[in-house]
């Protein structure tokens, strides 16, 4: 058990010694239990200075209150660009309205299918190898593979972005800024191959191309926006994929209950994911500096004050949450900071909730069957008409009437599945995976407009 007086003082104390730090967030004391550390300091101190003169807000409501007052406490705390999380209104509500529709439900609904066949890919490659460490080996790839082809890029370039988000994470870690800016220079450099790459390609070719034909204030993204919004949802999203991926590989595999009742209950899995990552989030802070003098957690606050917002410590508050270490299905969803509040909400938590964890959690289940004695072999894959059809035989190691009624009720369960999955692939591009369309000619097909423009579709057809 962690020894609080240690590595933090209770706000009277802090109160009489103001110009002292409260505690030291980065220390190994806290570092080797962040949660119970973060318990400990928001009881004792819920806005506790840290040795830089940074302030944590630890309080679900005081989080609140900083997240619903922009005016006061500005998201402007970098001299880099930071689009748009790093800008306030009236600037910020420009970015956004020119960014949210790439999150948009329909968009989401399109890209679901692409999603999970990456899920299936990364789950059956980690059950090949047997052992893997779920983290690096597993959830990493994961991903990167999924935020790859939702922004477009081809599969050829996986490696080098992770390459690039380990450096980028060493830079951080080490506090240099001269290598911190030298790998944020490098990242745009990036970006700007996949610009060039893109330059004659047609709006809607995929999302990155689409990015740079977007327009704020009827001018499109500079090269600078252009690597900060794909940083954003790259670095930013990678990594709190991943984490996420881990802390509900963890819960799965300590709680055998509730992974049956949810393989029996599929519905609850939006529910049950959202309050695992409330329990133990997989993002720790967000970044935000006073515009004046103000009081904040019993605290006075002067103006250039840097806050870091504690979304585990607040997402912990038992004021907010009663018995918050308990697994508890009925809360107050709106509660929830998981995927933040205000004008910063995250406008890709219906993504999130796709390519983290539903279809991931699918694909694992359909793979690690409780009953061996029945398995699935796919006899092949062909197209007709311009649609996927799906062969599959249903085998098992016993000729008993038992098994016999398990394989039919089994081919049954995987005959829906797969009208399913053939009924999709009428409106998924067969080149680029993106939202496609039935076609009529020389040959049925499925295809975007853009791979239909550009040829690709021919060339495919030519080669496979």
């Amino acid at each position: 058990m962690l020894d609080a007086s240690t590595f933090c003082r209770s706000t009277t104390d802090a109160m009489a010694s103001p110009f002292a730090p409260d505690w030291d967030p980065t220390s190994p004391a806290v570092l080797t239990d962040q949660r119970a550390a973060y318990d400990i300091q928001r009881e004792r101190c819920p806005v506790a200075f840290g040795p830089t003169g940074q302030a944590s807000v630890l309080r679900h409501a005081d989080v609140l209150r900083v997240l619903a007052d922009p005016d006061t406490f500005s998201s402007a705390v970098s001299d880099h660009p930071a689009v748009p999380n790093g800008y306030d209104p009236p600037q910020h509500t420009a970015y956004r309205k020119a960014l949210d529709p790439f999150f948009a439900p329909e968009r989401i609904r399109h890209f679901s299918p692409v999603c999970r066949r990456l899920a299936v890919r990364v789950v059956q490659e980690a059950v090949s190898l047997g052992d893997v460490e779920a983290s690096h080996e597993f959830a990493l790839p994961f991903a990167v593979r999924v935020q790859s082809a939702f922004l477009g890029w081809p599969a050829l370039i996986q490696d080098e972005l992770l390459d690039w988000l380990q450096r980028s994470r060493a830079a951080t870690r080490s506090g240099d800024r001269a290598l911190t800016a030298q790998v944020a220079q490098e990242f745009e450099a990036f970006v700007l191959r996949v610009r060039d790459a893109r330059l004659d390609a047609p709006p809607t070719q995929d999302i990155s191309t689409e990015l740079m034909h977007t327009r704020v204030d009827g001018r499109p993204l500079d090269l600078r926006e252009l690597a900060s919004v794909l940083r954003n949802w790259t670095v930013g999203e990678v990594g709190t994929i991943s984490a996420s991926v881990g802390i509900l590989l963890h819960w799965l595999a300590t709680q055998p209950d509730w992974q049956r009742r949810l393989r029996a209950e599929p519905t609850l899995l939006p529910q049950a994911i959202d309050e695992v990552l409330r329990i133990d989030g997989p993002l720790a802070a967000n970044r935000r500096i006073t515009t004046r003098p103000v009081a904040l957690g019993g605290r006075e606050l002067p103006a250039g004050t840097r806050l870091s917002l504690n979304w585990i410590a607040a997402n912990r508050d038992p004021q907010a949450f009663d018995a918050p270490d308990t697994f508890d299905l009925a809360r107050d969803p709106a509660a929830n900071l998981l995927y933040g509040a205000g004008i910063h909400v995250c406008p890709g938590a219906p993504l999130a909730r796709l390519e983290d964890y539903l279809d991931l959690l699918t694909a694992i289940d359909a793979e690690l069957t409780d009953d061996e004695a029945v398995c699935l072999q796919t006899v092949g894959v062909k197209e007709k008409f311009g649609l996927l059809r799906l062969m599959f035989e249903v085998l098992s190691h016993e000729e008993t009437a038992r098994q016999e009624v398990i394989k039919l009720l089994t081919w049954r369960k995987v005959h829906r599945l797969a009208c399913v999955a053939q009924a999709r692939s009428a409106s998924i591009c067969m080149c680029c995976g993106l939202p496609g369309h039935l076609r009529y000619g020389r040959w049925q097909r499925v295809s975007c407009d853009a791979c239909e423009r550009s040829g690709s579709v021919w060339y495919n057809r030519q080669v496979f």
